[in-house]
């Protein structure tokens, strides 16, 4: 069982609520453009909503490796920086705790979160409901 110290559990709720709230938001972002990007092709087809919410779905899934950078940059910074504008930085590190020993699970969390996401069954999904989405519009028209 892993035994964490409280300085620990500070700084991961910290980093973890930011990292929740920013992931959604580049997420959301990066969804926005995928749709602003791709909105001719799925306009005026008549596409059962069930099929857009797939083609959704597996476009979220292969830009969750662009978004999953940038929330954590962005959590990590904005962490930080609550921290040390509240001086809580400063009181750490004049207790003697180290900066890689503050910032150590957050680290980690960073290395392995980025290794975990596979892209290519995303991708291919996405690729084949979007040509299911256009097979079908053009079957509709005949």
């Amino acid at each position: 069982m892993l035994h964490l110290k409280r300085i620990d559990k500070y700084v991961l709720t910290n980093f973890l609520t930011l990292f929740f709230a920013t992931f959604f938001i580049c997420s959301f972002i990066l969804i926005m453009q995928f749709l602003w990007m791709n909105i001719g092709e799925m306009v005026g087809k008549g596409l059962p909503f069930g099929v857009l919410m797939e083609f959704f779905f597996y476009a979220w899934l292969s830009l969750v490796p662009l978004a999953l950078p940038l929330a954590i940059l962005l959590a990590s910074l904005m962490a930080f920086g609550n921290m040390g504008e509240n001086l809580e930085l400063l009181a750490m590190k004049s207790a003697g705790v180290s900066l890689f020993r503050i910032m150590r699970y957050l680290l980690s969390l960073s290395a392995s979160g980025r290794s975990y996401f596979r892209t290519t069954s995303s991708r291919y999904h996405k690729k084949r409901c979007g040509h299911s989405c256009s097979v079908s519009a053009k079957n509709r028209r005949n």
